[in-house]
């Protein structure tokens, strides 16, 4: 996987970003790619040197189930990051997701993401950032289609001079 941590000094700000895939009723197989693998643990994803618990709940159709990439429904969709680094208690987190308008699959990279030429028009949800208490972030979003989407979180951590 590409390094897609990005540092900007001038700033004074560490900018992270992951990029992980979702399979929309596209596979039956919940393979680890992207930045979603940490040996037996699917679910973990790294967020340069810091890690997260990912995982999905369809609630409506499957109860507590949990997925990692690969969802099976057309249906609201509970996302929920459980940081496993206490670094991430202290970071703004955004979550987005994208349409694969460019059809990059399951090793998407943040190149790929800033090659979409109108990222605006290939979101389909956008949480802004905000900074979550309590070890973990939430959101959810109703899929309306079938689809590969691409998720991506971004985090910031201001530093000090």
């Amino acid at each position: 996987m590409p390094n897609l941590f990005a540092s900007n000094s001038s700033s004074h700000r560490w900018h992270y970003s992951l990029i992980f895939l979702l399979g929309l009723l596209f596979s039956t197989q919940a393979a680890g790619h992207g930045g979603v693998a940490f040996e037996d643990d699917l679910c973990v994803i790294n967020i340069d040197f810091m890690q997260a618990h990912f995982t999905v709940f369809q609630p409506e159709t499957s109860e507590s189930t949990e997925y990692c990439e690969d969802i099976p429904n057309v249906t609201r969709s509970v996302f929920v990051m459980e940081y496993l680094h206490d670094l991430l208690t202290e970071m703004v987190l955004d979550f987005r997701i994208v349409r694969d308008v460019n059809d990059v699959g399951r090793f998407a990279s943040w190149e790929d993401i800033e090659a979409i030429d109108d990222l605006e028009a290939a979101t389909v949800f956008y949480e802004a950032a905000r900074m979550e208490e309590g070890g973990f972030y939430r959101t959810s979003y109703e899929f309306l289609e079938k689809g590969t989407y691409i998720g991506v979180v971004t985090a910031d951590h201001p530093t000090e001079d």
